[in-house]
C-alpha cells in the first residue's frame, strides 16, 4: 500500500494554489482536492493514500458553539464577583444599570452559542429540495443579525446552482427574518412606534439595547406590517360568546391627511371662495368596544 507525502511534494514541486474564499479549511481542503488532481495522481499513480501533516488553527468560518457558552459563563462569573464585592459598595441605581448591561452581554454570548451549534446551517456538500433538486455547498456568507442582547454576525453556509435559486439552511431551520433586525426587534418597534414618533423609538432603543437601527428601516418594518392587517383581522376567531356583552360601543375619528403631488403647487397671491392652499384627504381611526349595562365608559380596544 504506497501512500503520498503531501506536504513534501508541495514543497517540491513549489505548487501554489490562490483562493478567495474566507473559510481557512474550505480553502485548504479544496486547495488539497485540486493538487491531488493536478499533480499528485501523476505523479504517484500507485498511491492510494495521502498523507496529510497540518495544524489545529481551526476554521476562520464559524466559531464553536462551546466558545460561547465558555465566555458567558466567564462573563457569570465576573457578575457574580462584583455583585459579591465592589457591588456592595455602591448603591442600589448603579448595581442595577450594570447589571443590566453585563447581563445583556452574557446573554449575548448564549445567543450566539445557539446559532453556532448550528454550524452555518451546514448540510453537507450537497442537499436535495422537496422537488428533487440537487444544489451543491458553495460558500459562506455574513449577515448582521440584530437582536435585543446585542449585534451578531452570522456566518451561513449558501448552497446554489447556477441558474436556480441560493438555499440557505440556517435561514429555513431557525425562521430568520429576511430584515438585519430579529423578530422581537421588529416586534417591539411596531409596538412603541403607534405611540411614539421614530426618533423616540429608536432613542428609546438606544437607551435599554445599545443599538439604534436606521430609520429608514424602521419606517420600512412599519409599512411592512401595515399590509398584514387586515389579513390579521380577517384570520382573528370570532370571540366566544360570554365575553360579549349585550351593548357594543363604536367611535371614529377622522383626521386631514396633505396630499403630496407629483409636482410642486402653484400657490396663488388671492384664493377664491372655499379655495384651500394644499389639498387633503381624510383618513379615519375606528374603535369597537363591548360594554355592560352598568354606565361605565367602555375600554377603547
Amino acid at each position: 500500500m504506497t501512500s503520498a507525502l503531501l506536504g513534501t511534494c508541495l514543497f517540491s514541486f513549489s505548487d501554489y494554489n490562490v483562493g478567495t474564499d474566507h473559510d481557512t479549511a474550505a480553502f485548504a481542503v479544496e486547495s488539497i482536492r485540486r493538487w491531488w488532481k493536478a499533480m499528485g495522481q501523476p505523479l504517484y499513480p500507485g498511491a492510494d493514500k495521502v498523507l496529510i501533516c497540518a495544524d489545529s488553527g481551526g476554521s476562520n468560518g464559524y466559531r464553536t458553539c462551546e466558545k460561547s457558552i465558555a465566555q458567558a459563563h466567564e462573563q457569570f462569573k465576573h457578575i457574580k464577583d462584583y455583585v459579591m464585592g465592589e457591588a456592595q459598595t455602591q448603591d442600589a441605581y448603579t448595581v442595577e444599570k450594570r447589571l443590566f448591561k453585563e447581563g445583556m452581554q452574557m446573554l449575548l454570548c448564549f445567543m450566539g452559542g445557539y446559532f453556532e451549534k448550528k454550524r452555518g446551517g451546514h448540510m453537507g456538500d450537497a442537499i436535495v429540495l422537496e422537488n428533487g433538486q440537487t444544489l451543491p455547498r458553495e460558500r459562506l456568507n455574513d449577515k448582521r443579525h440584530i437582536t435585543v442582547f446585542g449585534e451578531l454576525l452570522l456566518k451561513r453556509w449558501y448552497y446554489h446552482e447556477d441558474g436556480d435559486a441560493g438555499f440557505y439552511p440556517l435561514d429555513e431551520n431557525t425562521n430568520l427574518p429576511e430584515r438585519s433586525c430579529s423578530y422581537y426587534v421588529q416586534e417591539l418597534l411596531g409596538q412603541n412606534t403607534t405611540n411614539l414618533a421614530y426618533e423616540g423609538v429608536m432613542a428609546d432603543l438606544k437607551k435599554l439595547f445599545g443599538f439604534t437601527p436606521h430609520k429608514h428601516s424602521v419606517e420600512d418594518m412599519v409599512r411592512d406590517a401595515a399590509r398584514d392587517v387586515q389579513g390579521f383581522w380577517e384570520n382573528l376567531p370570532p370571540p366566544a360568546p360570554e365575553t360579549e356583552a349585550s351593548i357594543v360601543a363604536a367611535m371614529v375619528d377622522g383626521k386631514g391627511v396633505p396630499m403630496v403631488k407629483d409636482e410642486p403647487a402653484q400657490h396663488k397671491v388671492r384664493l377664491g371662495p372655499g379655495e384651500k392652499l394644499s389639498h387633503k384627504k381624510e383618513a379615519t381611526v375606528g374603535t369597537v368596544s363591548p360594554s355592560s349595562h352598568t354606565g361605565e365608559r367602555p375600554k377603547t380596544s
